[in-house]
């Protein structure tokens, strides 16, 4: 049995609890103890973190590692790199899955590949193949015929088929059901993002067959009317939502519904653009749809309206979903909470206890917890003071990252 101590630090528990100077304890991959007088225990390795602050690993709910970063072009299948062969996008998903935990993500969800590699990248990080995070999978996901990104998703039409297509991912092995054709989307040109596609029969099948084979689903909807459909399935997560609306919001809340916002493309797309480097692609696609009469409301009306209603909100970033977010990059989503009226604590707390929750592994880790394993990272300086030490494109970094009691980062010098 390996016993590890890290001392001195600043620990934000991801529960709500704040300890100015505290020890943790870890044995083995769990965490065996919090400890806040002063250290006088033994251990095999001991790890002073004085002026550190160290929380959970942070987690992203919504992220698509499989291919890497997607290329700035217009065409869906140039972008995701489709014509590759499938090796060389595990190559691609492997490297992401190592950005990704370097900077302190220790568990996503991937909701939506090609060929079920995030299956087998799972796998492989469980069994020590590989370094990432540890991941829920959710496959390819499931589209209507010629709808939002059918391109690599699993086309299905009709109840019978959907059902279907519920139960060859299953049979697969994901954890998660993905319902992508809830309605259109950002990354599929000539389609309204805003419209309706699975009909709401279908949506209720999906939702109904994955919760049959004790699956939990989530759905990427940005309309009204594909979000109350969704709700009317008795869906689990809610992604995107830009076009949120009030009354929405508070169906949300009251049906104890996670809301997963995907706010870093428009932080990036902001930063981008005021850089003069948008990809042209993304410039494209929002003239096409201005000039259909199409606008897309800023994230804040969507956050006030989440904010207004205590809508239960966890982080995902899209990472690996647009051009503009790229893996790595996931702290922008904590900055983002803030940027929309969220203290830091809560941005904290949508990305750890909460987003743990959402995901249903809350037994296994979201906290610094006794029992959990331990997962976590630890940072210079206070994120309840600046919140973009979290943030690689702010230039925070983490000085120690940590996932099953095992090191994978340590001031700078990486162990993967």
């Amino acid at each position: 049995m390996m016993r590890t101590a890290l001392i001195n630090a600043r620990v934000i528990d991801g529960l709500g609890d704040v300890y100015d100077r505290a020890h943790l304890v870890i044995e083995d991959d769990h965490i065996v103890d919090l400890l806040h007088d002063d250290w006088l225990g033994e251990a095999d390795s001991v790890l002073d973190l004085s002026g550190e602050t160290l929380l959970p690993g942070l987690i992203d709910v919504h992220t698509h590692l499989v291919g890497g970063d997607v290329l700035p072009t217009a065409d869906y299948a140039a972008s995701r790199r489709l014509n590759e062969t499938a090796s060389m996008q595990a190559f691609r998903t492997a490297e992401a899955a190592r950005r990704t935990l370097l900077t302190g993500f220790t568990t996503v969800r991937d909701v939506g590949c090609r060929d079920y590699l995030d299956i087998e990248l799972r796998d492989a990080i469980d069994s020590g193949l590989v370094p990432g995070p540890r991941i829920l999978a959710s496959g390819l996901g499931l589209t209507p015929t010629g709808g939002h990104v059918f391109a690599r998703a699993r086309q299905a039409d009709g109840r019978d088929d959907v059902i279907r297509a519920v139960r060859e991912h299953i049979r697969e092995g994901v954890d998660w059901i993905k319902i992508i054709g809830v309605t259109g989307g950002m990354a599929t040109p000539g389609q309204d993002p805003g419209a309706a596609q699975y009909r709401p029969e279908e949506i209720a099948a999906a939702v109904e067959e994955a919760h049959r084979w004790d699956r939990h689903a989530a759905c990427h909807a940005h309309g009204a009317e594909g979000i109350a459909n969704a709700l009317d399935a008795g869906i689990d997560t809610i992604e995107h939502g830009i076009f949120l609306t009030d009354e929405l919001a508070r169906r949300i809340a009251d049906e104890g519904v996670v809301f997963v916002p995907t706010l870093s493309n428009s932080f990036h797309t902001r930063r981008l653009e005021q850089e003069g480097r948008l990809p042209e692609a993304a410039i494209a696609r929002r003239r096409e749809l201005e000039a259909k009469g199409i606008f897309v409301p800023g994230i804040e009306q969507r956050m006030n309206h989440c904010r207004n209603h205590g809508v239960v909100v966890a982080t995902g970033t899209d990472s690996g979903g647009n051009a503009q977010v790229l893996h790595g990059n996931n702290g922008s989503e904590l900055v983002m909470f803030v940027a929309c009226g969220y203290t830091p604590l809560e941005a904290i707390l949508a990305a750890t206890s909460v987003a743990a929750k959402a995901m249903r592994i809350d037994q296994l880790t979201g906290s610094i917890s006794r029992g959990k394993q331990a997962d976590v990272a630890a940072f210079a300086g206070n994120p309840l003071d600046d919140i973009t030490v979290l943030s690689a494109v702010h230039g925070g970094r983490p000085s120690l990252v940590m996932k099953g009691g095992r090191i994978a980062l340590r001031q700078d010098q990486t162990f993967i």
